[in-house]
């Protein structure tokens, strides 16, 4: 199983790693990228739900292409706006304020095996 970037989104990091083990077999692998702030302990999670970490790294670069994501974002801000509508600012609005919390944030890549 495979999630890129969305984990982060989940609220229920707990509920979401137990229903992952719930429909993986055992030696299934779940594999996922996501920000991992220093008070997230996602091997901890992930062992609390039936796994066993078999990989942590931090993606290559990965400050340096997400600050220019954001650049990107904030520089083509009134073609965004055309295009996508009012919902656009909340995309804005990360844009801005992330930056400053990137370095404290980074963007790991882990592996996980089913027990």
């Amino acid at each position: 199983m495979l999630s890129v970037d969305a984990l982060w989104m989940v609220w229920n990091k707990r509920a979401a790693f137990a229903e992952v083990a719930r429909v993986l077999r055992p030696g299934g692998r779940f594999v996922f990228s996501t920000w991992e702030p220093s008070y997230l302990d996602h091997a901890g999670m992930l062992g609390r739900a039936g796994f066993t970490v078999t990989s942590r790294e931090e993606a290559d670069r990965w400050l340096e292409r997400q600050l220019e994501v954001y650049r990107r974002i904030l520089a083509d801000s009134v073609a965004l706006e055309k295009e996508l509508g009012p919902g656009v600012s909340v995309l804005l609005a990360e844009a801005r304020d992330t930056p400053a919390t990137l370095p404290d944030t980074p963007r790991v890549i882990v592996s996980a095996t089913r027990n």
